[in-house]
C-alpha cells in the first residue's frame, strides 16, 4: 500500500519537475518502489490459490498489460506532462482502493476478514513442489 502510493506521488512530482537532477532522483526512487511492489505482487501469488498458481500469475501479469493499454490511450490523447501526472494519480488511486481489498484465504486482509488459527488448515491449499531426485 505504502509503496504504491509513494510511487504515484513520485510520478506526480516527476511530471511537475523542470530540474534534471530532481527528475533523476524521483525516477530512481520510483524504480526502487516499483520493484518492491512487483515483488510483493508475485510473492503472494502461490498463496491466493495454490493449485491454480499459473492462472493467478497470468491474471496478475495481465493486469500490467491492461494498465499499459489504458495509459497508452491517455498518452496519445493528452500532452506528455498532463498524461504523466494522470498516471501518477491513477497509481495512487490503485494503491488506496485496490490494495486494501486483497484477500488471501486463511489470512486477514487489511480491512476485513479473520485469520485462521490452525496453521495446517491454512497452508493445506498452497502449492507443494516435489523434491528433486535424491
Amino acid at each position: 500500500l505504502l509503496s504504491m502510493v509513494a510511487q504515484g506521488l513520485l510520478i506526480v512530482l516527476w511530471a511537475r519537475t523542470t530540474d534534471f537532477v530532481l527528475s533523476l532522483i524521483y525516477m530512481s526512487l520510483f524504480a526502487i518502489l516499483i520493484q518492491m511492489s512487483c515483488a510483493t505482487c508475485y510473492g503472494i501469488v502461490p498463496y491466493v490459490h495454490g493449485p491454480s498458481t499459473g492462472a493467478v500469475a497470468g491474471i496478475v501479469g495481465a493486469g500490467g498489460n491492461v494498465g499499459a493499454v489504458f495509459l497508452g490511450c491517455i498518452y496519445r490523447s493528452l500532452d506528455y506532462e498532463t498524461a504523466a501526472e494522470y498516471m501518477g494519480w491513477l497509481v495512487v488511486a490503485a494503491g488506496l482502493l485496490g490494495t486494501p481489498l486483497i484477500s488471501i484465504r486463511g489470512y486477514r486482509a487489511l480491512l476485513f476478514g479473520a485469520e485462521e488459527t490452525n496453521a495446517s488448515k491454512r497452508m493445506s491449499d498452497t502449492l507443494i513442489v516435489p523434491a528433486g531426485p535424491s
